[in-house]
């Protein structure tokens, strides 16, 4: 629960900003547009956790393969969650609003996937159950095969 509601939140919503900016400033957002730049702040965001994780917990004492498996798992991972989040942000825009309001609504609706998924996951790599893990990547990467499919039906 803590890695849902403390690292999901505040992870998903940080990699969330930029693609509500771009779809409150684009006058003719599309899902394309939304998805790129959802998919650029995830890659921003997993190679920044990819060097902050390198330098605190590896830095030289661990092989190069857990650098290749944190920066391919960080990288990828953020990418496709934030990818999923403009997809879903880009389709209803309801709770878009730069209001208090609206940020319950906000985070509920468009963050709460991603960040049930990033928290297990989280949960699951600290437990080393690393099997469970790799399940828990693999149906992120098919949620985001199956939205983009979405909107791929509906144009």
């Amino acid at each position: 629960m803590g890695f849902t509601l403390g690292v999901g939140l505040c992870e998903e919503v940080c990699k969330a900003v930029p693609i509500a900016i771009y779809l409150n400033s684009t006058r003719n957002a599309n899902w394309r547009g939304a998805c790129l730049v959802g998919l650029a702040s995830g890659i921003g965001f997993g190679v920044s956790e990819g060097i902050t994780y390198s330098s605190d917990y590896y830095n030289g004492i661990s092989g190069f393969s857990i650098y290749l498996v944190r920066f391919v798992s960080c990288v990828a991972l953020h990418a496709l969650w934030s990818g999923c989040v403009a997809q879903l942000m880009v389709r209803n825009q309801d709770h878009l609003g730069l209001d208090w309001e609206s940020v319950f609504g906000f985070v509920v609706y468009y963050l709460s996937i991603a960040m049930v998924l990033h928290g297990l996951y989280d949960t699951l790599l600290k437990q080393e159950h690393h099997l469970w893990a790799l399940g828990i990547a693999a149906a992120s990467f098919g949620w985001f095969v199956v939205m983009v499919s979405r909107q791929d039906d509906e144009e």
